[in-house]
């Protein structure tokens, strides 16, 4: 292959052998511990939000999941995609915690697949080459596990296999970046591919969505800009397959088939979840200032260095000056994204430079709609931000340059980049997916997801229920403790997963769904109570599991 300045570029088969490196060298380690957890012995007993996305993953199966996680606050996130990409799995290898934590791992390998793809597609396989070497650099910061790094929320197994909602669309967000920067500068078709993961995105957490705002604005108004003015790419490739009319018709069926079900939802319940979201967020609120926003972001950006512990129990939003390093860095990638990427033609760079600058912003906007402290939780996906700007820095200075010849399509050159840097490429990815590798090896077992406390009340319970009793009313006293509502819910999955039909008082509607709401008639009640209640008051008394007293009483649930 020869460059137009006339100089040997590398040849077509060095960039299959590189290209092939950087997809196994992904490949490898999320195929590590996606099959250790698929293949882990021994039943899992989850509690809280994993509970709670067990249960709903299995109503997925069904299609009978309308909604997305359940939310502190009384409402649900927009929309039911993420349980729906679970139960594929879960179809193949069975609903439970090995679906749920390899499919966590596998759904993050697709997406890391399709950028490098992308990449690739536009810029050749060194900067493919860069890009695998990032992602992998950004897996290996979620991969931390300890008890710093990780909440209780998300299980001991570590952000990189957690199924937990604000951590699924980190990888995500940094594929909807590249299908932006796509659009906004070389196929147009790319924008509904951005919708698509950006609904995604919203569905599951709804906490993105200013970046996607941002994110499809921005790239729609420079897409209009060049047409405007007779640069716009052409919608269609050489070939005339597979062009906008056949992508363009699929992705816009996809994306109205994800809406669907949560605007079924909306129209048919009220009131529904959309409006509620509406009355919360338009409702007054104690929010932060802009400045706390801007503090959260750097001390986000800071996890790449100090790991993940140094934001997820920690509360944000105070000024900390050493994290001004951090801001010098952010800007330092989308300097070099915009002006190298500019100069050298490399257009997907340098909308991805700007693309880092301006989803910190809407992220640093998005933090002050935060009611109460500021967890690192809340916000710890802004990691993709500078993910996406260090994939454009790779661009920049790797990649080949696209660029518009005559108004009717893009023109493309191959740097002529010397074979010993792509033998650098090359070792640098196969370390990078090493270390990865060994990290997804030592990764903790599946079994420390377990929860203890719910594993002893199912213990208590199954020991004294019948064969017959399959409709079960769910109760918990008042005064449950926070960990006690965990085992309640725990206690509630493992009886649907196990054949029984669970139900629960208007109050739990919210979290298990509204197909579980007593109709006042079960046969059968369990009652979780708090913890030293005195045994001689709870009629029915099975045992102790924890934080909470376990009692089975027969007969119909009190009026509701």
């Amino acid at each position: 292959m020869t460059t137009a300045a006339g100089r040997q570029g590398p040849s077509a088969r060095s960039q299959r052998v590189l290209l092939a490196l950087g997809v196994a060298a992904l490949m490898v380690p999320f195929g590590v511990v996606a099959i250790r957890y698929l293949i882990a012995p021994g039943h899992v007993f989850l509690s809280d939000d994993l509970a709670l996305i067990d249960l709903h993953t299995r109503d997925a199966l069904h299609w009978q999941q309308s909604l997305g996680p359940f939310d502190r606050f009384g409402w649900n996130h927009p929309g039911p995609a993420y349980f729906y990409v679970l139960s594929i799995l879960a179809r193949i290898a069975g609903p439970g915690a090995q679906a749920m934590f390899a499919g966590a791992a596998i759904w993050n390998l697709a997406i890391a697949l399709a950028c490098v793809w992308l990449v690739a597609h536009r810029n050749g396989a060194a900067a493919a080459a860069w890009c695998t070497v990032s992602l992998i650099g950004l897996a290996a910061v979620m991969g931390a596990t300890g008890t710093a790094a990780t909440t209780t929320s998300e299980s001991p197994l570590g952000a990189l296999v957690s199924p937990w909602n604000p951590m699924v669309v980190i990888f995500p967000l940094v594929l909807f970046g590249l299908l932006c920067a796509d659009g906004a500068q070389v196929r147009a078709v790319s924008l509904l591919g951005a919708a698509l993961v950006g609904s995604f995105a919203v569905q599951t957490n709804l906490s993105t969505l200013p970046l996607v705002a941002v994110g499809l604005v921005a790239a729609s108004v420079n897409r209009v800009v060049l047409w405007r003015r007779g640069r716009a790419v052409s919608p269609s490739p050489p070939s005339g397959k597979g062009g906008f009319p056949v992508l363009g018709m699929v992705a816009s069926a996809v994306l109205v088939l994800v809406w669907l079900p949560p605007l079924v939802q909306q129209f048919t319940t009220h009131p529904g979840n959309l409006t509620r979201i509406w009355r919360f967020f338009t409702s007054p609120h104690a929010g932060h200032a802009l400045g706390a926003g801007f503090w959260s972001v750097l001390a986000v950006d800071g996890v790449s260095v100090h790991g993940m512990s140094s934001v997820m129990g920690s509360s944000l939003g105070k000024g900390r000056p050493g994290d001004l390093v951090f801001l010098a860095a952010l800007v330092a990638l989308g300097w070099v994204g915009v002006t190298i990427g500019g100069r050298r033609g490399a257009l997907l760079a340098r909308a991805l430079g700007w693309g880092s600058l301006l989803g910190a912003a809407a992220v640093a906007v998005s933090v002050t709609r935060i009611v109460g402290p500021v967890y690192g939780y809340l916000v710890v996906w802004e990691i993709a931000v500078p993910a996406i700007g260090l994939i454009g820095v790779g661009i920049a200075i790797f990649g080949n340059r696209v660029g518009f010849s005559d108004g009717t399509g893009p023109t493309s050159a191959t740097w002529a980049l010397p074979v010993r840097a792509m033998v650098y490429l090359a070792c640098l990815m196969v370390l990078a997916g090493s270390l990865l590798t060994v990290e997804t090896a030592r990764a903790p077992a599946l079994s420390r997801a377990s929860d203890p406390t719910v594993a002893q009340a199912w213990r208590v319970i199954s020991a004294h229920l019948q064969p017959s009793s399959r409709t079960i009313y769910l109760n918990a006293a008042s005064r449950l403790s926070l960990r006690g509502i965990f085992t309640y819910f725990g206690v509630f999955n493992e009886l649907q997963e196990r054949g029984y039909h669970p139900r629960v008082s208007w109050f739990w509607g919210a979290e298990v769904g509204p197909t579980y709401i007593s109709n006042g008639k079960e046969p059968l009640q369990i009652l979780l109570y708090p913890a030293r209640t005195p045994r001689r008051l709870i009629p029915g008394y099975l045992g102790n599991a924890g934080d909470v007293e376990v009692a089975l009483v027969p007969g119909p649930p009190p009026a509701l």
